[in-house]
């Protein structure tokens, strides 16, 4: 089955917060 974009759905959920949080960070 083609699986890819639940994996790259999922990576992006968990990675998110943190890319945000990041964002606020430096700028």
């Amino acid at each position: 089955s083609y699986t890819w974009p639940l994996l790259v759905y999922m990576l992006l959920i968990c990675i998110y917060p943190f890319t945000s949080s990041c964002a606020h960070t430096f700028s």
